[in-house]
Parts: C-alpha cells; sequence; structure tokens
C-alpha cells in the first residue's frame, strides 16, 4: 500500500513504530559507544603493549607500544617494524615464528626477544600471539611485555 493510500491513522502508526524504532538504534549506539570507551580505556592503560597484525601491516596499538618501543607502530608493515626495533639476533626467529603462523603452521604462542627502543637501550620482551577475526578478516593479536627487569 502506498502512502497516499492510507488514512491518517495509519500514518500516524507508521510514523510512531519509526519514531520507536529511532530510539531503540539510539539507545544500542549509546550502549556500544559507552563499552567501546570503557574498552579502549583499559587497553589503553595497561602496561603491556597490544597490536594487532593483518596483511603483514600492523592494523592497531595501544598507548604501551610507543611507551615500551619509543616507536609508534602506526601503519607500518610488521617487517619493517621487526628491522627497526627487533635485536639483530633475535629477528630471524621472530621474523620466522610470523611467517609460519600466518602460514597456518605450528608456532610458539609465547616467547622472548629483544629489542632496541629508539633511545638505544636493548630490552627483553615477552611476546604472547594467537589468532582472531578483525574486521572479518584473520590476524593475529599480540600482547608485548617488557620482561628486562626480570632477565
Amino acid at each position: 500500500m502506498q502512502d497516499h493510500d492510507k488514512t491518517k491513522d495509519q500514518l500516524i502508526d507508521e510514523l510512531n513504530e519509526l519514531r520507536r524504532k529511532v530510539a531503540e538504534l539510539d539507545a544500542v549506539q549509546k550502549s556500544f559507544t559507552e563499552s567501546e570507551s570503557r574498552y579502549r580505556e583499559i587497553v589503553d592503560k595497561t602496561s603491556e603493549g597490544i597490536f594487532v597484525i593483518q596483511d603483514g601491516l600492523i592494523r592497531f596499538e595501544n598507548q604501551a607500544c610507543q611507551d615500551i618501543s619509543g616507536y609508534r607502530f602506526g601503519d607500518w608493515s610488521f617487517s619493517s617494524l621487526t628491522d627497526l626495533i627487533v635485536h639483530p639476533e633475535d629477528r630471524e626467529m621472530v621474523d620466522r615464528y610470523h611467517t609460519d603462523g600466518v602460514r597456518g603452521e605450528t608456532v610458539p604462542s609465547l616467547y622472548e626477544f629483544r629489542i632496541v627502543s629508539k633511545d638505544g637501550t636493548t630490552k627483553w620482551m615477552r611476546m604472547n600471539t594467537s589468532g582472531i577475526m578483525w574486521g572479518g578478516e584473520p590476524a593475529s593479536f599480540s600482547v608485548i611485555t617488557d620482561i628486562s627487569e626480570r632477565k
């Protein structure tokens, strides 16, 4: 039925139903925004570096990544980042674990390696990596912890 064939009462009922649906969507959006804000605050306040690698690029990083390394990861490729900050003696291992993991091979999900931060300091990292879906596509979720004091 076309709008011009509807009665005034039918149009008013439809308008009220649309208003109700808009109010529901607004409530869902507000809840989602609040939830996202809470999770983002937690992720940004942790001392562990959290980042997501997808298609060879760093797609997400928290502030701790920069605090630990001195660098913003930005949309760098993982291999460029590895070349920049992973200690030369550990670079081959980190590259191999990443490459093999992307190919679906079994690799350690938890391992240790060194980085050279922007200020030239060598630091020990513990990396915990797992596969996730990011934007509907496979990605690697990684958490790095500075374990230099323990070492």
